[in-house]
């Protein structure tokens, strides 16, 4: 088993992580007062998007003011103690308070409540513990950003703040998401499990499969739209995004729009071991960019969109030498599709001009909520789809997958997530029933993980499952068509083996 590459996602420092921010929130509330609501949205980069919800807009001497109390707060050394009621009178308070979005999560929701808070005489629920008291916070800053704030802090591990950087790309992808939920009535994992239980899932399968459909078309339309049309398409986004399922189907896209797809892949431009960058610990970097022969990467590029005819490159993963494949000539209506964590990079391209490339960040952006202040994180979607996948296909336990993660994550904070502007377009490959799906599957596999080192972690995901309905299997398998982005994780794509 590889050892934990970094301290940045140990499990004690990425729920210390939670416990601050969680502590912050509930000082931001106690700020806010009546004023408005308040809704956490997403995570976009080192910020979390606050929306403040109300009929006065939020001003930037307001958020000063909020700012000024939590500092206060933080300098008082507060006390952050939940406050234990029974389950029956906490859900009556919050039903007669008119907190549906809480009632509806926590009504459905099996065993004992989360941690309950009081915030100026109001019952809030948490799913995790904050800090025990206010002055082991550390660094934070709170930014205006109607309609809403950042609430800004440190990366895991990390004790100062970079300036921000704006990620509109990133932004705005969220907030479609976000509002298509909205629209269709499923902004809230409670929502979603209703439906179920109404027998009207199929219909949001249906729903959310054809707008996939619709935004894979549209990219498509605006890669042959573009002028001069672009050369090669290069695909990034982190683990379990769903880049091999999206690449096919775009592809397919692109054949309908008279163009010629061709898969290019990075795999196969890896230097030899003896040439590839080490860790800190000695072991061969193979996420490294520099592992990549990236002169001949391009050299093959260029030539190949140059109508040149190349023979490419095969790896041998077993002795990772590469021969010689058969040779390969492009004509005037193909384009290369290369997908890799790289593929964002401008490093990765340094001889290929902008005008012949189309970027794709490709991401699982989950939109639905438990309620208004417990958000589902979209690095937990992904941990849930790579631990189903790999106990079905690649024969990993979930301690495996668990234990490899914090790797995983740091190298993709390294080399996929300071290029996700760079994308022209983003695409989400989330779906609003994606845990109901996942649930069983995922719950198999982790009554199975009993590795000490991930103890909190198996905790954590299963108490997020306990508040998610699963849908019938048989039900899925008839619904879910064999091209959906979905199934490379839960199994039966006709385009991922």
């Amino acid at each position: 088993m590889p050892a934990v590459a970094d301290k940045l996602f140990d499990a004690s420092v990425q729920e210390n992580h939670r416990r601050v921010f969680r502590a912050l929130l509930l000082l931001l509330l106690e700020a806010v007062g009546n004023v408005w609501d308040v809704r956490v949205s997403y995570s976009v980069g080192d910020g979390f998007f606050l929306q403040f919800l109300g009929t006065k807009p939020v001003l930037p001497s307001d958020v000063k003011n909020i700012r000024r109390a939590m500092a206060k707060a933080i300098e008082a050394n507060k006390s952050l103690k939940p406050v234990k009621m029974k389950r029956a009178d906490a859900l009556a308070e919050f039903k007669r308070r008119g907190y549906r979005r809480t009632h509806a999560w926590l009504s459905s929701r099996p065993g004992p409540l989360p941690y309950l808070f009081r915030v100026n005489k109001t019952l809030v629920a948490l799913k995790g513990l904050p800090l025990d008291r206010t002055g082991s916070i550390g660094t934070w800053d709170l930014v205006h950003y109607p309609p809403g704030v950042l609430l800004r802090m440190p990366p895991n591990g990390m004790k100062e703040l970079k300036p921000y950087r704006e990620r509109p790309t990133l932004f705005r992808t969220f907030y479609e998401g976000e509002q298509w939920g909205r629209v269709h009535g499923v902004n809230y994992v409670s929502e979603v499990n209703e439906l179920i239980h109404k027998g009207q899932i199929e219909d949001l399968i249906q729903m959310s499969e054809a707008q996939h459909e619709r935004s894979i078309g549209l990219i498509a339309d605006k890669i042959v739209g573009t002028h001069p049309r672009p050369m090669v398409v290069l695909i990034s986004g982190p683990s379990s995004s769903g880049k091999t399922s999206f690449s096919m189907r775009l592809a397919t896209h692109l054949r309908l729009l008279g163009l010629k797809p061709y898969p290019l892949g990075l795999d196969n431009y890896y230097l030899p071991r003896n040439k590839v960058p080490k860790t800190s610990s000695g072991e061969n970097d193979f996420e490294a960019l520099e592992a990549l022969d990236i002169e001949l990467f391009n050299e093959h590029v260029l030539r190949l969109i140059s109508g040149e005819t190349v023979r490419l490159p095969k790896l041998d993963f077993k002795t990772h030498h590469r021969r010689k494949g058969p040779p390969v000539n492009l004509d005037s209506r193909s384009i290369l599709i290369v997908e890799g964590i790289h593929g964002l990079n401008p490093k990765l391209t340094p001889h290929v001009t902008k005008a012949s490339t189309f970027k794709v960040y490709v991401s699982a952006l989950t939109h639905p909520n438990l309620d208004y202040l417990n958000r589902v994180s979209t690095t937990d979607l992904r941990l849930l789809r790579r631990t189903v996948r790999d106990l079905r296909s690649r024969g990993y336990t979930a301690n495996d997958t668990l234990t490899r993660w914090a790797s995983v994550r740091l190298g993709e904070l390294r080399n996929i997530f300071p290029y996700q502007e760079e994308a022209d377009v983003m695409f989400n490959s989330t779906q609003p029933f994606e845990l109901n799906a996942l649930k069983d599957l995922a719950t198999m596999a982790l009554e199975g993980a009993s590795d000490p080192s991930v103890r909190t972690e198996i905790k954590r995901l299963k108490e997020l499952l306990r508040s998610v309905t699963p849908i019938d299997g048989a039900l899925l398998d008839r619904h879910l068509p064999p091209t959906s982005i979905l199934r490379e994780f839960t199994g039966g794509s006709i385009l991922v083996g």
